[in-house]
Parts: structure tokens; C-alpha cells; sequence
């Protein structure tokens, strides 16, 4: 476990883990994509925004304020944004709205049921 970096270290952190997964000989490199819940959605969806190795971006629960900010960014990745539609923290009439703004390609999912921690559905987030 590290020290929070108000997403300064987390980027970093994030970059290289996928410089270190497309360096493997394992790694479809051309596949590589990143996901992340609450504040790790965030941090996905900015490490997509100035990294040409990632192919795809999934994002679960992003924080308001975050989602809002990054909606506006000229990312044309492809992007899975999900949220419940009890979420605590965004009502689904402000999620929605706030995805329209993302670019294409996108698919926006809510889940049914669930809440910001994904309680009540956790399986289907697996």
C-alpha cells in the first residue's frame, strides 16, 4: 500500500504499470486497456486521455466533480461508463447528462439496483 498523491502518483502509477504490461511478450500490447471504480475511475479515464498505448478505458462510479471535468477532454477512446442508479453521490439524471458529453465511441450502462459501492449488485460488476 502506498501514499495517496491526490492522483499526481496514481498517474504515474498507472502509466507505468501498463509501460510495464506492454513490454511483455504475453501482452497483446494493441489490446492493452485500463479500468477503475470511484477515484481509480478517474484515474483511468486521465491516463487514457494523453496515452496512446491504452485501447479502451472502462469506468465504474466515477466521482462527480472528476466526470464533470474529464467529460470535456478530446478523448476518443473507446469508453464504458457505468454507474448505479442509486449511486450516493451523482443521481442517473446527472450521469446521463454528464455522458453525453464524453466523445465517441462510448456505451454508458446503468446498473440497476445498485449503489456507489456497487452493494446489492457486486456481481454484476465482476
Amino acid at each position: 500500500m502506498g501514499l495517496y498523491g491526490q492522483g499526481r502518483g496514481e498517474d504515474r502509477d498507472a502509466i507505468e504499470a501498463l509501460g510495464f504490461l506492454s513490454s511483455c511478450e504475453s501482452v497483446d500490447s494493441d489490446r492493452l486497456g485500463i479500468a477503475g471504480y470511484s477515484f481509480g475511475a478517474e484515474i483511468a479515464l486521465r491516463s487514457c486521455s494523453n496515452n496512446n498505448m491504452i485501447k479502451g478505458v472502462v469506468s465504474v462510479a466515477c466521482p462527480r466533480e472528476s466526470f464533470v471535468r474529464l467529460s470535456r477532454e478530446n478523448n476518443t477512446v473507446p469508453k464504458l461508463l457505468l454507474c448505479g442508479d442509486q449511486d450516493q453521490y451523482v443521481s442517473i439524471s446527472e450521469f446521463k447528462s454528464i455522458s453525453e458529453h464524453f466523445l465517441m465511441p462510448k456505451q454508458v450502462i446503468i446498473v440497476s439496483g445498485a449503489n456507489h459501492f456497487s452493494e446489492a449488485k457486486n456481481t454484476k460488476l465482476r
